[in-house]
């Protein structure tokens, strides 16, 4: 297994990590894409320290004095990510660890939850732990990518490598979801991805 220093964060689906792991690539970084490279990997899974790769990472940086796992959380517009996700959970295939405990639990999913309100789930309960976690070094939205990344590539020790040119509109067949289908579903959920939303910068509450 792979030993991970950079661990980026980001919600499941459309949450612009596709675009994140070929921008880490292009500047000359290892960075996996759901498996550890040599540098580190990108993936929600890995915000839980119960999992096996952070789990070494850790032990490994406390074990040996080497220099401590930097975590960056990546955020998007709820709007644009919740539907893609449901999508996943519709056809019985997300998430893809479900063998990683405690994956339903911390994200208070239940068995007969409807797609849609899983992925809301999902989608708050990564984002609000990220919000809200001290270890992590920087929290951008995408969409900010290219105000945040001489930032990114001074972390990652890169230091003035230029945005690559990558694409932008990687992984944009699914439409986003409008707010009352949100609210509809669950208005629990409704004001918690709203005002978490409102956080971000997305919108004005």
């Amino acid at each position: 297994m792979k030993l991970s220093k950079y661990f980026i964060i980001g919600c499941g689906l459309r949450s612009g990590v596709t675009y994140t792991y070929e921008l880490l690539q292009a500047a000359g970084l290892d960075i996996g894409y759901g498996e550890p490279g040599k540098d580190g990997v990108i993936g929600w899974q890995y915000l839980m320290n119960t999992h096996p790769v952070v789990m070494k990472a850790m032990r490994k940086a406390r074990n040996t004095g080497r220099k401590p796992i930097v975590w960056l959380m990546q955020v998007r517009n709820p709007v644009d990510t919740i539907n893609c996700m449901a999508d996943m959970y519709a056809r019985g295939d997300w998430p893809p660890i479900p063998n990683i405990k405690p994956v339903e639990y911390a994200m208070r999913l239940q068995k007969d939850d409807p797609p849609i309100l899983k992925a809301m789930k999902l989608y708050y309960h990564i984002n609000i732990c990220g919000m809200r976690s001290r270890k992590f070094t920087l929290r951008y939205r995408i969409e900010d990518m290219p105000r945040v990344w001489p930032s990114i590539a001074e972390i990652m020790g890169k230091p003035g490598v230029g945005l690559p040119d990558i694409p932008t509109n990687i992984n944009t067949d699914v439409a986003g979801i409008p707010w009352a289908d949100i609210y509809m579903f669950s208005p629990e959920y409704g004001d918690k991805i709203e005002t978490m939303a409102s956080e971000m910068g997305y919108i004005s509450l």
